[in-house]
């Protein structure tokens, strides 16, 4: 079994009118080009939705499915809904998504995983079909900062081997990182409601992890890091330490609600998900 995963961008011209689906530059071409469909003109709306689809390969093509295929649906389905009724203050993310998602597996024959909605480049709502034994839910995402230093030593080690094992983190006056942080939060969908919004991770984010670890030394300023009762501050333990935090506290604001996961990104280069 194989996940093929097609990123559909759109580029819509926004302004007193919106356009309809005929009126947008190059909507109606296969072609769909790095930037998106759609020519960049006056002030335009981006939007970026990740199609997943999983299913065997064809054994004429060799596709789980034409990629031409995931493009003409979200055409279908998602652009005259975007373009109509964007400007609408009743329409929600979740509700368009929702609305369109069965009509998007049916164009696609089924095999549909998951449309992943980049609202902004930091902010996402993925949501899958709903199955025979499942009540439809989504998946929101949202990305975070913080500054910290850390120093990896573990004392039951000596001097030399914690500098074998940790090279330069082992310095002893720390050094720093910008982490990144997604929590990625699963709540029920019912129409087009949502029990628990963006707004509500980033305020419960800020309490919980934020202001906790924000321009600390972790392993002298808190807790969970310290030297005695604390975990090494690895990409791998913040994450767990993270989600171990954010879990109860996403609980306790909407019991309907559940942390699936936490993503840290130490680098640009390294990252850690639990539970992974």
């Amino acid at each position: 079994m194989w996940t093929l995963t097609r990123s559909v961008r759109l580029n819509i011209p926004m302004g007193p009118e919106t356009p309809g689906c005929d009126q947008i530059p190059n909507a109606k071409s296969r072609g769909t080009g790095y930037g998106g469909i759609g020519t960049i003109s006056g002030l335009p709306a981006h939007y970026q939705f990740d199609v997943a689809c999983r299913g065997l390969l064809d054994p004429v093509t060799g596709y789980v499915r034409d990629i031409s295929h995931i493009d003409n649906a979200v055409l279908a389905e998602l652009l005259p809904a975007l373009t109509g009724r964007a400007t609408s203050a009743a329409v929600t993310p979740v509700g368009l998504l929702g609305e369109a998602l069965p009509r998007i597996s049916q164009r696609l024959g089924g095999g549909l995983k998951a449309v992943r909605w980049w609202i902004t480049p930091y902010h996402s709502l993925e949501m899958s079909p709903a199955g025979p034994s499942a009540a439809a839910s989504a998946i929101i995402r949202q990305r975070f900062d913080f500054a910290a230093s850390h120093r990896l030593h573990n004392p039951a080690m000596t001097e030399q081997e914690n500098r074998a094992c940790f090279g330069k983190c082992n310095n002893s006056a720390g050094h720093g990182h910008n982490y990144i942080i997604e929590p990625a939060v699963r709540i029920p969908v019912d129409g087009a409601a949502s029990v628990f919004s963006h707004a509500d991770l980033e305020d419960l984010c800020k309490r919980v992890i934020l202001d906790r670890f924000d321009h600390k030394h972790l392993n002298v300023d808190t807790a969970e890091f310290g030297e005695g009762a604390g975990v090494l501050p690895t990409v791998e333990n913040i994450a767990k330490v993270s989600y171990d935090l954010l879990a109860p506290a996403v609980a306790a604001r909407c019991p309907a609600a559940r942390l699936e996961a936490i993503t840290v990104w130490e680098t640009d280069r390294t990252s850690s998900t639990y539970p992974g």
